[in-house]
């Protein structure tokens, strides 16, 4: 029993498992091509199965129907963020300024936010007939990833020296930045997101706020 459990939490076990889970891993990255390149309305089966360089049969076996398919790919997107960000927290040690710090460094991390993936939020978030399901799916993981933000906002106002600060109002603005600032640069002329800088913008932010406890990084 003891090792069953300690399999399910390493991950797929057997070759067949392995195998299950690789492609499953590989439909979901074409479709994430196929959203970014041809929007919702446009990625089919047949798109995907191309741009993975597998059979439509393959996709079937896998995926039930397109909307099976279209939800993994929200999924996977929720499931890799809400880690991410998760995971910078626990790192980043007991100083409310450096785990904020953390969140605003993995929400402009390469890996996260590019092109493709904005693209593809953009897609399941405009879209009406998607909006329900963005919505559930989402929901209470965008209802987390506030309730931390504005947890670490107000460890930092309730120091005297920042006692001016309101921490829900604070917190709306961060979140807004972090959540904005990718639709902003993809609206570029430039192809290529300039993390740098947007990490910048909110790092700014945050030491207008609380001031000797940011760095302000400039450009």
């Amino acid at each position: 029993m003891k090792r069953d459990r300690a399999n399910s939490r390493a991950g797929p076990s057997s070759p067949k498992e392995r195998l299950r889970e690789r492609r499953r891993r590989e439909l979901i990255d074409a479709c994430m091509d196929s959203i970014a390149r041809y929007g919702l309305g446009g990625t089919t089966v047949a798109r995907v199965a191309e741009s993975a360089g597998l059979s439509v049969g393959i996709i079937n076996f896998y995926f039930e129907s397109k909307s099976a398919l279209l939800l993994a790919t929200l999924q996977h997107l929720v499931d890799s963020y809400e880690r991410a960000w998760r995971g910078a927290i626990s790192r980043a040690g007991d100083d409310p300024a450096r785990q904020l710090e953390a969140l605003v460094d993995v929400a402009f991390d390469a890996s996260l936010c590019n092109v493709r993936t904005v693209s593809v939020w953009n897609a399941f978030w405009g879209e009406t007939r998607a909006r329900e399901e963005y919505l559930r799916v989402c929901g209470d993981r965008d209802a987390a990833f506030r309730a931390e933000s504005q947890r670490l906002i107000a460890e930092l106002a309730a120091r005297e020296a920042h006692a001016h600060v309101d921490p829900e109002a604070a917190m709306l603005a961060f979140v807004h930045l972090i959540e904005w600032l990718p639709d902003w640069m993809l609206g570029g002329d430039s192809a290529a997101f300039d993390l740098d800088w947007a990490r910048s913008v909110c790092r700014r932010f945050l030491a207008s706020l609380f001031p000797g406890e940011f760095s302000e990084t400039t450009r």
